[in-house]
Order: C-alpha cells, then sequence, then structure tokens
C-alpha cells in the first residue's frame, strides 16, 4: 500500500466476509463528514449526468453550500443558462425524491434539459435570483381562510 503504514492497513476477505465491520468503522473514524452550511447560498458542483429519455437530462451533483428545493429556479453558472428545478433528491442506492436538499448531500436534478451539452462536469449550480429585467413581481398576500375575494381582487389590481 502506498501512503500509509503497515499497521494502518486493515486485513479484510470479501469472501468470508472477515474484517468488513472493522473497515466500516475505519470508515467512519477516519474520513470526515461533509461540511458547509445550509444557511448559504447554494453553490452545487456537477460532477455527472446521464441522458433519460422519458426525463431528459439528470444531473448529479454535490452541494458544497446552502439548499435546492423543488420547483426552485435555478442557474448553471458555466453555461448561464437558467432551469426550474422540476425534481430535487438525494443518491443512495437509488434516487430518492425529496422536496429540498441541504449542504454535504449528493444528489440528483431534473429540469427537463434535453441537451447533453448543457450541464457541463465541474459546472456549479446557483440560485437564480430575481433581476430587473424579470418580467414578473413576487407578491407576498396575507390571505386566510376569513379573507373576502374582494381584497384578494384588490393585491391583484394592485400588480
Amino acid at each position: 500500500m502506498l501512503g500509509c503504514q503497515a499497521s494502518e492497513v486493515i486485513p479484510v476477505s470479501a469472501k468470508t466476509g472477515e474484517g468488513v465491520e472493522k473497515i466500516l468503522e475505519a470508515i467512519v473514524e477516519r474520513i470526515p463528514s461533509p461540511s458547509g452550511d445550509k444557511n448559504k447560498p447554494l453553490q452545487a458542483l456537477v460532477f455527472d449526468s446521464v441522458y433519460n429519455p422519458f426525463r431528459g437530462i439528470e444531473t448529479y451533483f454535490r452541494i458544497i453550500n446552502g439548499s435546492i428545493k423543488k420547483h426552485q429556479k435555478i442557474k448553471f453558472v458555466a453555461t448561464n443558462k437558467t432551469y426550474i428545478a422540476d425534481e430535487v433528491g438525494t443518491l443512495n442506492l437509488k434516487q430518492t425524491q425529496k422536496p429540498e436538499i441541504f449542504a454535504g448531500d449528493v444528489g440528483y436534478l431534473i429540469t427537463g434539459i434535453k441537451d447533453a451539452k448543457e450541464v457541463k462536469v465541474g459546472d456549479l449550480i446557483e440560485i437564480k435570483y430575481l433581476e430587473k429585467s424579470d418580467k414578473f413581481k413576487v407578491l407576498q398576500i396575507p390571505v386566510t381562510k376569513s379573507t373576502p375575494k374582494s381584497k384578494m381582487a384588490e393585491f391583484v389590481e394592485q400588480v
């Protein structure tokens, strides 16, 4: 083995199962858990993508900081293209769909991209924030069960 002491080597046999428990314990002890801050803006690193004929490009990434939610507007930095996150989830032995994933997670993203050239390995994914050129407004309308429809119409007219 290169780069380690003989005393650090754990004997293991896939055939008999000897040493498997020790390997798993060593992984937990020696490899640090992912770092990152879920409260910072999204920074996700693309490490792979695959084409699915029904869903388009499935982008695989690791979240360095922040989080990403389903239906959130995201931007691929290298191509400067924006998309809506139609589906997000984590990668385990299979894809696990979730409403939001956080810093340290390894996940997948479905956006409906059909051209593989639009997703580049090593690209960063960020949240696309509203700009003056965007043609819509976001309103926070205080609505309760008892809010009359006429009051909601007033908010719409203000736009």
